[in-house]
């Protein structure tokens, strides 16, 4: 396998990783939605059910979650390992002399044998870092700008999409829970009042699902300011960059991706004709 072929494939194995995590994370939300839908709707149209079915339930909503909280964790896990090739992938292009063999083995040796498959398919694709810049540190601070800019702004968009299902899930839960209050007032025997008890605490069980949406809505709007910062922290030593201040804000930049989830697809293609217009205008511009 030649050097380039070597670069390309690591390139894309970043790719297929946070590719792979985006699944997962999509994976826990639809499985969440799919149980906090059949939840809510239990709730509102009452229909018939023992209560051996609805403490079932309860205890499969717990079950989900639990599950949903370790796709979770194999998610960013998956993001790790792609934050760590993209590093490695970028100083190498930038710095050659930089080469670590035994690094990148290592690090390859962690990669699961499937993406490997899938780099190793895909080793002609050009994924090479652009930059018209002719020195490496010149290269280094346009490569983190554009990669600050770019995914600072799908965060921020994204951090309003997860906001509006935050508020939709919200009144949801509030709407069930009055009447739910409602239904409980009305309960004259144990029975229903145990089984309308149920359905709540399934509902509680389930509200950790809004937690977990808070959660990643709080951490993209975190991450999407603070890439917005190093952008114009480097604009600003942009003419006159210094190799220490470099090399501070590329660690910066690093430390910020590094417990931050993928940006998604999706979010991405919707707001890309955009971004690209105004980046192009900003290069144009300096």
């Amino acid at each position: 396998m030649t050097e380039e072929s070597q670069h390309i494939s690591l390139s894309v194995a970043m790719q297929e990783l946070f590719k792979k995590s985006n699944e997962l994370v999509y994976w826990s939300y639809g499985v969440q939605g799919f149980l906090f839908t059949i939840n809510i709707l239990i709730i509102l149209l009452k229909p018939d059910k023992s209560n051996e079915f609805i403490w079932l339930f309860f205890a499969f909503s717990l079950v989900i979650i639990i599950l949903s909280m370790i796709v979770i964790y194999h998610s960013k896990k998956y993001y790790s390992l792609g934050e760590s090739i993209r590093k490695m992938d970028m100083v190498e292009r930038i710095f050659p002399n930089a080469k670590n063999s035994s690094e990148k083995s290592y690090l390859l040796s962690k990669i699961p044998s499937t993406i490997i498959n899938k780099a190793e398919n895909r080793q002609n694709e050009n994924t090479d870092y652009y930059s018209s810049r002719e020195d490496k540190y010149g290269k280094l601070i346009e490569n983190v700008q554009e990669n600050s800019f770019f995914t600072s702004e799908i965060m921020r968009f994204y951090s309003k999409i997860i906001l509006g299902v935050i508020g939709l899930i919200l009144i949801l839960i509030c709407t069930s829970s009055i009447y739910g209050f409602y239904i409980l007032s009305e309960s004259n025997t144990n029975k229903d009042l145990t089984i309308n008890i149920a359905e709540y605490l399934a509902l509680l069980i389930n509200f950790l699902y809004v937690l977990n949406i808070i959660d990643h809505y709080i951490l993209f709007n975190k991450k999407s300011k603070e890439l917005k910062r190093i952008d114009e922290d480097l604009n600003k030593i942009k003419s006159n960059p210094q190799e220490d201040d470099i090399i501070t804000f590329f660690t910066e930049y690093n430390c910020i991706l590094n417990d931050a989830l993928p940006c998604p697809n999706f979010a991405y293609k919707i707001i890309k004709n955009k971004l690209n217009i105004v980046w192009n205008n900003r290069i144009d511009n300096e």
